[in-house]
């Protein structure tokens, strides 16, 4: 039997080229239902030139692959279905999918020391099939849950993505961090995706950015009344982030833009499902997390 792949990805969207980029000294494998073959041409283009185009080795998911890490870099939809579905490929399993309550999926099925998390800054946007583009200069954490054998695993897994040029740093507990980017992302990627605008909306439209301050004000209570300790201010930081992406189209809106499903779901929906169970007033989350839904519908999304 031969060695098992340094890396799986799970997912060769936006985020799944971009790790193959930082892993491409290492021995990767992705794993994708849209792989036509034995090997697809992926491309990362920066400025609008090509940082790096390469073949990288492809599987389907029903196909023999052994790895020491499976990287998930899926919509977040599909990620309990990963975790599931590939627990016999990997020995260690990281959730950087966009959105909340994945991560806690990954711990309940593989275990505290097994189970990893991450956040991506990277702005990115699809250049075309297998093809993206780099926007903005971001980092990547990652980390488990206080788990000293999880630490460990962190520390390998970023000073891999290190030496392929990436910022990353490694963490004890990646929970806080998970919930600053998804109350973040509460903010902008709905109401940016509803006026069909870039990020600089936020800056631009008062009424906009009291809409996004009440979101992040009920994300910010439900974390609370779940002990969660968040790593900054989320507002602060959504600001932050509009700013500095200020030309980019949030992936919902790139999402709806392509007519294919958000990930609303695992974002607002979350925050109002578990506010709901803590008694927490969610109503601004609700109400966008609705219309998100009522959009796809009307556009034929399911």
């Amino acid at each position: 039997m031969t060695d098992p792949f340094d890396y799986c990805i799970a997912g060769l969207g936006n985020v799944g080229i971009l790790f193959a980029y930082f892993l491409r000294k290492k021995k990767v494998v992705a794993i994708s239902r849209r792989a036509k073959g034995d090997r697809e041409r992926v491309t990362l283009k920066h400025s609008g030139a090509i940082l790096w185009s390469d073949e990288i080795l492809t599987r389907r998911p029903e196909d023999f692959v052994k790895c020491k890490k499976v990287l998930i870099t899926l919509k977040a939809y599909e990620v309990p279905w990963a975790l599931s579905f590939l627990k016999d490929k990997g020995e260690i399993f990281i959730v950087m999918s966009n959105g909340l309550g994945l991560f806690e999926e990954a711990v309940r099925l593989h275990g505290k020391d097994r189970a990893l998390g991450g956040t991506v800054t990277y702005g990115l946007t699809s250049c075309g099939e297998y093809c993206t583009e780099l926007r903005g200069i971001g980092q990547v954490k990652i980390g488990g849950s206080a788990s000293i054998e999880a630490l460990k695993n962190s520390k390998e897994m970023t000073e891999d993505l290190i030496s392929g040029g990436c910022s990353a740093n490694a963490v004890e507990d990646i929970i806080p961090h998970i919930w600053l980017k998804g109350i973040i992302n509460s903010a902008i990627n709905p109401i940016t995706t509803l006026l069909k605008k870039p990020n600089k909306i936020l800056l631009e439209n008062p009424h906009a950015v009291e809409l996004a301050e009440l979101v992040v004000k009920e994300g910010k209570e439900v974390a609370n009344k779940k002990g969660i300790d968040l790593a900054s201010d989320p507002f602060k930081e959504a600001i932050e982030v509009a700013k500095k992406t200020g030309e980019n189209f949030s992936s919902m809106l790139q999402d709806i833009m392509a007519r294919r499903k958000t990930e609303i779901d695992y974002i607002n929906g979350y925050l109002a499902s578990e506010g709901m169970k803590l008694n927490v007033n969610v109503k601004a989350n609700l109400s966008l997390y609705l219309m998100i839904k009522a959009m796809e519908r009307d556009l034929g999304i399911h």
